[in-house]
């Protein structure tokens, strides 16, 4: 089996959106770069009624999410001493092509993300970022489907 060197894992974070760093760690060779993306989109607006975050609610939700982001890598580094890992934040629009413009900034020649697999209006309403950047990437696109356990 084909193995990869640089692979981009975007991830929401939870505990979902982290369960395809199991994959992308087999996928890889010994001493590959694993890189986390997190994109954090700002509000949005749907018919004219804005969906919002105070700035200081907004703020906390950075500051929480940038702190998550660094523990998981220093978890990684931690139990997975074989590999490099790297951390990448970002603040953007769209997601999907900020994960894809990131994969390219990198170089990678993997993107392994996770799908939730949303249905119906949360769909709808919440978008799939897996979906966007498998239609958007040039570079291959693996999507793992988590399966949620009850």
């Amino acid at each position: 089996m084909k193995k990869f060197n640089k692979i981009l894992l975007p991830t929401d974070l939870s505990e979902e959106g982290i369960s395809a760093l199991d994959l992308a760690l087999q996928l890889a060779d010994n001493g590959s770069e694993i890189h986390f993306v997190f994109v954090m989109e700002p509000p949005t607006m749907i018919d004219g009624y804005a969906i919002y975050s105070y700035e200081q609610l907004y703020s906390e939700i950075k500051t929480d999410s940038q702190k998550k982001l660094y523990e998981l890598l220093e978890n990684c580094v931690k139990n997975y001493p074989d590999f490099t890992f790297e951390q990448h934040f970002i603040e953007a629009s769209d997601a999907a092509h900020a994960v894809v413009d990131k994969a390219h900034e990198v170089e990678a020649d993997l993107i392994v993300i996770s799908s939730h697999g949303r249905r119906g209006l949360r769909r709808v309403l919440m978008g799939s970022v897996a979906e966007g950047v498998m239609r958007l990437s040039d570079i291959p696109v693996i999507i793992c489907k988590t399966i949620k356990s009850h």
